[in-house]
């Protein structure tokens, strides 16, 4: 019922969820006023009962895969959302339209200018034109102290230094941190020591568990009979800036054979003709990229197959994904086998330089010259099938570099 336009304003099945999903402190505040415990708590009047409704909700909630890809902390041992940043998760039910928004933020600037009140701030505007809230706020949580914390535009912005003299500290992520100062583990110091041969055939599973996130490489590349191919390798990473060189890592085809060998399409069309393309896996064609990785026979067309849209390269043979917003053209610079005890070869790290950036004009930063990572929404790779992706930035300078 605030003087809001509507497009800023949320359902009461909106509000509930949202107030379910706040900290403990903010909750127990909530329900120590009757009549915001009654509209928001499920109508209970009882205190008692209105914590009922509210864990049985929170249960609730915590099952609703898409709460459970933005909450910020899941318990392990009960399975639920532990309410921590509550504006993570009330973005899934907050009914905002950004353009209207915009447009009705224009609209009162301008009327705003009309009265002379050029110096006016445009929140302080809003806040004013608000009533006053009976409801005590919760703590402020505190954010990096310095440098700019990039976020999703639902995470609440950070806390900024207010002294003009803030830039001569030392950068930091945690609050009040000095150089020298420890910052320990929250899980102490007890660890678990083994070795690849007492741990055996789960290397594999607890390797990439452990580097974590990987970034994707989907690789496409062509056989020197122009049968195309495309998947992605999770063993992959960048290794210099002049010349620009990339790596990635197929392993040994479990599903080969002595007369075929051991190679997998991707490694065996790069030994043909030596090139391929690397693209970054974004959000948004995941499942085609993911799909791409099948199991599928010597000379099938994962293109056809997973959907993915081939576009012809400048430099190689090898087609780009067209869905894909970063495209890197490559050419071979060197093959290193990785061989276990007994001399068998394991992997094959592909080392290429990069020959042509092709980037997106959605994702580019003409100011900056650089890619804008939430627009890239690139997607990364942890221990078994999961996938991750960018949720929260912030920018931490080396202690001998200047925050701009």
């Amino acid at each position: 019922k605030a003087p809001l336009p509507p497009q800023w304003r949320m359902s009461e099945r909106a509000l509930s969820d949202a107030l379910c999903l706040e900290r403990t402190p903010f909750v127990e505040t909530a329900m120590s006023s009757p009549a915001l415990m009654k509209r928001v708590y499920g109508g209970k009047t009882d205190k008692k009962e209105a914590k009922q409704w509210y864990t049985e909700r929170l249960g609730a909630l915590s099952k609703d895969p898409k709460m459970r890809e933005a909450a910020i902390k899941i318990n392990e041992d009960t399975s639920r959302i532990e309410p921590f940043k509550p504006k993570f998760c009330m973005c899934w039910f907050m009914e905002l339209d950004d353009s209207k928004m915009s447009t009705w933020a224009l609209e009162t600037a301008r009327e705003i200018e009309k009265t002379g009140q050029t110096k006016i701030d445009i929140l302080a505007h809003i806040d004013d034109s608000l009533p006053v809230s009976r409801v005590p706020e919760p703590p402020q949580q505190m954010s990096p102290t310095r440098g700019k914390e990039l976020l999703p535009a639902f995470l609440s912005a950070p806390i900024l230094p207010d002294s003009e003299n803030a830039g001569d500290a030392e950068s930091v992520y945690h609050s009040g941190w000095k150089p020298k100062t420890k910052q320990k583990s929250p899980h102490g110091n007890k660890f678990l020591s083994m070795t690849p041969e007492e741990i055996g055939r789960g290397t594999y599973k607890l390797l990439i568990s452990c580097i974590v996130p990987r970034p994707i490489a989907l690789v496409s590349s062509v056989s020197a009979k122009g049968v195309r191919n495309l998947a992605p390798y999770s063993y992959f990473g960048a290794m210099n800036h002049n010349p620009p060189t990339i790596c990635f890592s197929p392993c040994r085809n479990r599903n080969g054979n002595e007369k075929d060998g051991f190679d997998k399409d991707t490694l065996r069309n790069i030994k043909e003709t030596g090139e391929f393309v690397v693209h970054i896996m974004s959000k948004w064609f995941v499942d085609v990229a993911n799909f791409s990785c099948g199991n599928f026979l010597h000379g099938e067309d994962e293109f056809d197959i997973a959907g993915a849209t081939p576009i012809p390269s400048t430099k190689v043979k090898a087609p780009r994904v067209e869905e894909a917003a970063i495209q890197l053209e490559c050419k071979l610079a060197a093959l290193h086998e990785i061989k276990d005890d007994d001399g068998l070869v394991k992997a094959t790290m592909v080392i290429g330089n990069i020959l042509v950036f092709h980037i997106n004009e959605g994702v580019y930063d003409k100011k900056t010259q650089t890619v804008d990572a939430a627009k890239l929404q690139p997607i990364s790779r942890m221990g078994g099938n999961t996938y991750a992706q960018t949720a929260g930035m912030f920018d931490l300078p080396r202690p001998d570099r200047k925050v701009n």
